[in-house]
């Protein structure tokens, strides 16, 4: 008689040689050894594929699944959720690792609770505060988090209540998230660290394009489904505040969308109940659009009143708002020069054929404007470069999309 799977680990990769080992052996050395191990290759090229077979093929604790071609993180995993034979599912990215007790104390904590979900903030929390007040600080103190490998599921839950990935391109976790927060009735904490991440730059610029438009669209319509939904009033009151962000995020990606693809997402948007019976908005595409054209007015008030078009400039951060500016500037044709971020991680990285350094020395200010967002204005005050050459910066802020649509 074959022994009963209890975890099954889930690891999507895409051309991911040099993380792919170490992620599967950080599975392999668990001191709970009864698992399985789910690789699902999404289309790497052949020499990756090749690779790839010769490391796992051989481990019958692997099983390693191959696409033809890419067809996105999000059919990857749903694959495996339907493939796998282990009573609990645990994802893991292939340029992540666990640290080796995690399925043993995992283990432990299911065989003592009859759980349909295992929350995972991947921090120390204090043994004394209970799952019950644990769960409402995820809505009452925003601790919620967004990433699938913050949670090992029973299989049976997630078949039971069709818990799947949404077929998008980008930003699938949040979806996913929220359809278990929805349906779960039992739940319990693990609370300790269990997972080293990797942050992957490569990411950003895929991050930075029309499918977050559309993937925004769907997060803001299922978020107002839930509010509607939703007897939790801690979970309601989060709820709203996440619509709030996520309106403001679909408008940011909107400004990097065509007129067609906004039509389109509007429409989307307009069909949502929330959207229908409570704000009434009977054209969601025109006050897009108006939010769009205040947005690009102010920024070539901007331009025309520090005299930068036609220049050569430098921005400040990668953050989601920055980017959002290097794609304008990049069609008014205005050239980026540098691009500085003080995270370890981005520097000596390109990004849009661009070097990313460190922070701006006295020479790159007096060269060149600097375009940063308002949110580091408060960074920069004390800094003797800003005091000594004031002018030369040029804070920026975009308008939020949520004042449009609820004013």
């Amino acid at each position: 008689m074959c022994k009963k799977i209890t975890f099954s680990i889930i690891i999507p990769t895409f051309n991911s040689l040099e993380t792919i080992e170490r992620s599967v052996s950080s599975v392999l050395n668990q001191t709970f050894k009864n698992f399985e191990i789910l690789i699902i290759d999404d289309g790497s090229d052949i020499k990756t594929k090749k690779i790839q077979n010769k490391i796992f093929a051989n481990n019958d604790k692997i099983r390693l699944f191959s696409n033809s071609k890419n067809h996105g993180v999000s059919k990857s995993r749903n694959f495996a959720i339907n493939r796998a034979r282990g009573e609990f599912i645990v994802f893991l990215d292939s340029d992540d690792y666990f640290i080796s007790t995690y399925l043993e104390n995992i283990y432990k904590i299911i065989k003592k609770k009859d759980a349909q979900l295992i929350i995972a903030p991947n921090k120390k929390i204090n043994k004394k505060h209970s799952d019950t007040k644990l769960y409402k600080e995820q809505f009452t103190k925003n601790k919620l988090s967004f990433f699938c490998w913050n949670y090992v599921l029973k299989k049976s839950f997630v078949l039971k209540e069709k818990i799947f990935f949404e077929n998008i391109k980008v930003f699938e976790d949040q979806l996913f998230v929220l359809k278990i927060f929805e349906k779960v009735k039992k739940y319990t904490f693990y609370k300790k660290k269990f997972i080293v991440r990797t942050q992957n730059f490569k990411s950003l610029g895929r991050l930075t394009n029309h499918h977050s438009c559309y993937a925004y669209a769907l997060i803001t319509k299922e978020i107002a489904h839930l509010i509607l939904k939703t007897r939790d009033p801690n979970f309601v009151k989060y709820l709203k505040r996440k619509l709030i962000e996520a309106i403001n995020f679909f408008g940011l990606f909107s400004l990097i969308c065509n007129s067609k693809r906004i039509q389109e997402y509007s429409i989307l948007l307009s069909n949502t109940n929330l959207f229908k019976k409570k704000l009434k908005l009977k054209n969601l595409n025109l006050i897009i659009r108006l939010f769009k054209n205040k947005n690009l007015e102010q920024l070539n008030s901007t331009l025309k009143k520090n005299n930068l078009k036609n220049k050569i400039i430098n921005i400040y951060s990668l953050s989601l708002s920055s980017r959002i500016l290097i794609e304008l500037l990049k069609i008014k044709k205005i050239k980026i020069d540098k691009i500085f971020d003080n995270n370890e991680l981005f520097q000596g990285k390109i990004y849009q054929n661009t070097r990313i350094l460190d922070m701006p020395n006295l020479k790159d200010i007096k060269n060149r404007s600097l375009i940063l967002p308002m949110k580091f204005k408060r960074f920069f005050l004390e800094k003797k470069i800003f005091k000594r050459n004031r002018k030369k910066f040029i804070f920026f802020k975009f308008y939020n999309l949520s004042n449009f649509v609820f004013r």
